[in-house]
């Protein structure tokens, strides 16, 4: 019984030492892992990714204002300017100068619908040809157009040139027409008709010829008649009176300035109402020639065609100073007002409503 006593004793003396150690290394883990997490937690600080104390950033965007190069900066070469013209904006320059060139010359001397004539074909010109090349046709207000910075230098040379062939083609294609056409027994036949011999009687006579040598001849008849054996003139139109030069300056100077406020309106309106503008074009350029007088013509390429410069030098310059210097300062004059007086148009707009 001793001897059972004893190794139970000895037992229970052997567990408590073991029951000790186990309590150690749970201490030892637990204080482990506590230095573990603060280890962690220190580096997550250290590193920023501490997500209690973090206060929000916030974003900075720091606005950087760029300035426009100027167009002494932006220097674009010729070259570029030659490539980037539109040769549909120049065959549309063209065509359309050949069009107003060939109703100014059959219709303009028309006294009955000659003006309406030369309106409808300016605004139907502009109509179909504004959405292409802005519808100028007119050396004038494409040089007005480049003195206000509206279009470069090289577009407003090549438009120049296009109308100026423009007028010319249809100068020598209406001549050449006109030529064909012509039958000069049949204008002596009027002139008589008009003179006041019946047709009956020259057709009971046999016919001009036979009446006509009753009288010394066809050719007589046409000498006493005024009647020439080549076709007339398309336009009458004659150099500049002697001593009537600066009247005539004048007249073109009114009648381009017109013609120009029209001009203008088109270009700074055109987009909102193509057709309003396409017959304010047409209305100030017949305008403009019923102020100018029978000496106006309010374009420098249609001036090429008239037969209006002669031969003597003083008359050369002269006409360069009333059909060309004067429509371009008087159209640019005419662009400058209407800028000027347009230039708060909305607020205008406004003031005239109240």
């Amino acid at each position: 019984m001793a001897t059972k006593k004893s190794k139970r004793s000895q037992a229970k003396k052997s567990v408590k030492p073991e029951k000790a150690t186990t309590t150690e290394a749970s201490e030892k883990k637990a204080e482990d892992t506590k230095v573990a997490a603060a280890e962690a937690k220190t580096k997550d600080v250290k590193e920023g990714r501490a997500t209690k104390t973090e206060e929000p950033v916030e974003e900075v965007v720091e606005v950087v204002e760029i300035e426009e190069p100027t167009a002494d900066e932006v220097k674009v070469g010729i070259t570029d300017k030659l490539l980037a013209l539109n040769p549909a904006a120049l065959v549309a320059e063209l065509l359309g100068t050949f069009m107003l060139t060939a109703g100014f010359l059959t219709l303009f001397k028309n006294t009955n619908y000659g003006a309406l004539g030369i309106a409808l074909i300016v605004a139907a010109s502009t109509l179909i040809f504004a959405g292409v090349s802005g519808a100028h046709f007119n050396p004038a207000i494409t040089a007005a157009q480049w003195i206000t910075r509206k279009i470069n230098g090289v577009k407003a040379i090549a438009y120049i040139v296009a109308q100026v062939l423009g007028a010319i083609i249809a100068f020598l294609i209406l001549t050449g027409l006109n030529t064909a056409n012509f039958d000069y027994k049949a204008a002596v036949k009027n002139g008589v008709i008009n003179a006041g011999v019946t047709e009956k009687t020259i057709k009971d006579a046999g016919g001009i010829d036979k009446w006509a040598e009753s009288y010394g001849g066809i050719d007589a008849i046409a000498s006493q008649l005024g009647v020439s054996k080549t076709a007339p003139k398309l336009s009458q139109y004659n150099t500049l009176t002697s001593k009537k030069e600066w009247a005539a300056l004048l007249s073109e100077l009114i009648g381009s300035f017109v013609l120009g406020l029209g001009s203008a309106y088109a270009f700074k309106n055109g987009r909102h109402n193509k057709l309003a503008s396409a017959f304010g074009v047409g209305i100030a350029f017949i305008l403009g020639l019923m102020i100018a007088g029978s000496t106006g013509i309010l374009n420098p390429a249609l001036s090429v065609v008239l037969g209006v410069y002669g031969s003597k030098i003083s008359t050369v310059l002269w006409a360069i100073a009333v059909y060309v210097i004067a429509p371009i300062i008087s159209v640019t004059l005419a662009y400058l007002a209407y800028d000027a007086m347009t230039k708060n148009q909305l607020e205008n707009e406004e003031a005239i409503a109240e």
